[in-house]
């Protein structure tokens, strides 16, 4: 009863939270890119997507969104008949998303690492599958206006209670088995920050880990505890520079990772990454978002510059996917691929900006 009573509390308190965002009506010629609203990439996106945003919907976004029934007459409409780009302007409008608070582009990316299907004296490391004795606890909220909230929960058999499952420091009490095995310990956190990777393996094949769940826990950012602690200034805070601290302090690892309560767990993948909206995500035309802000499957105008070469970025992408650490209405991160190339560009990206959005007409 106690777990309940907490539970109650909590959805109760964020039902009564204001979200500090609001949407400013402006023209098409805020997003000057138009022209690539008519491109194949972005048409082949634009119809694959269109369909979801209607399922996505949610009582708590803004009215500015629509009804799912709008869409679907919209997307209905869709056809090479009419350029894109006219039927967008011809149906839609666009806002620009603004927040009290400066908006904030970060990047992710699919990384490559080599590992082993097996335990062996090199690959010692597990990536673990989700495990069967996790749950997912959905709560009626107290407000009927707001979504159900859900929880990740095991239940003690001791004590016969719910219970919030296990965090990362104790995740070997659970029967999550591996699916493979890595070298490093760094590898295999970074490996959970990105979500989803391609792991080389000894015989020349590569294996793709994809998101299957987490234990439900607040994600918690590393570096802020290594700026607090000295270890890295804040100016010189990438991932690489991270990496190369924990890597020299190999004695440090455990207790740092452990800071983060949040544990990924991965499943075989198809070869694509997916994200949230469980379509293959494109290298700079994906991007994750707060989905209690943004629909998913929205196509948005991000107005950004990326960091690792200081080129400007000011282009239409999709809300296709979620993260832990992806929180606010004027919030993006973005996904720029696979590999050591896309790592670099992902690893440096943490730049201010702006973001729009295209909804149907009133």
């Amino acid at each position: 009863m106690k777990n309940f009573l907490i539970i109650s509390i909590s959805l109760l308190l964020a039902s009564c939270a204001e979200k500090p965002l609001s949407f400013k009506k402006v023209g098409f010629e805020a997003v000057p890119e138009t022209q690539t609203l008519n491109t194949e990439a972005f048409k082949r996106q634009f119809i694959q997507n269109c369909s979801h945003i209607s399922k996505r919907l949610k009582t708590t976004h803004h009215p500015i969104f629509a009804t799912p029934e709008k869409w679907n007459e919209l997307c209905s409409k869709v056809s090479n008949k009419t350029p894109l780009n006219v039927f967008i302007q011809n149906n839609f409008d666009v806002y620009e998303v603004v927040s009290k608070k400066e908006g904030l582009f970060t990047g992710y990316y699919a990384p490559y690492f080599e590992g082993s299907l097996t335990k062996t004296d090199e690959y010692q490391i597990p990536i673990r599958q989700k495990p069967t004795d996790i749950y997912t606890l959905k709560m009626k909220s107290i407000d009927d206006e707001n979504e159900d909230t859900s929880y990740i929960v095991r239940v003690n058999e001791k004590t016969k209670t719910i219970e919030r499952y296990y965090e990362r420091k104790d995740i070997q009490k659970s029967d999550a088995k591996p699916i493979v095995w890595l070298k490093s310990p760094v590898d295999a956190f970074f490996l959970q920050i990105q979500g989803s990777g391609f792991i080389k393996l000894e015989n020349g094949q590569t294996f793709h880990v994809a998101y299957a769940g987490s234990n439900g826990h607040n994600y918690r950012a590393i570096g802020r505890y290594l700026i607090k602690r000295g270890y890295i200034s804040k100016n010189d805070v990438t991932m690489e520079s991270i990496r190369t601290f924990l890597e020299n302090n190999p004695s440090k690892v455990p207790e740092i990772f452990n800071l983060n309560p949040r544990y990924i767990f991965f499943g075989k993948g198809d070869g694509h990454v997916k994200g949230s909206l469980n379509v293959p995500l494109q290298p700079e035309s994906s991007l994750a978002v707060d989905p209690s802000y943004i629909p998913l499957g929205l196509p948005v105008f991000v107005k950004t510059s990326r960091n690792y070469d200081n080129h400007p970025l000011q282009k239409w992408m999709f809300a296709e996917d979620t993260g832990a650490a992806i929180k606010g209405g004027l919030r993006g991160d973005i996904y720029f691929g696979q590999g050591e190339q896309a790592g670099k560009f992902a690893g440096a990206q943490n730049a201010s900006g702006k973001m729009y959005v295209i909804v149907p007409k009133e």
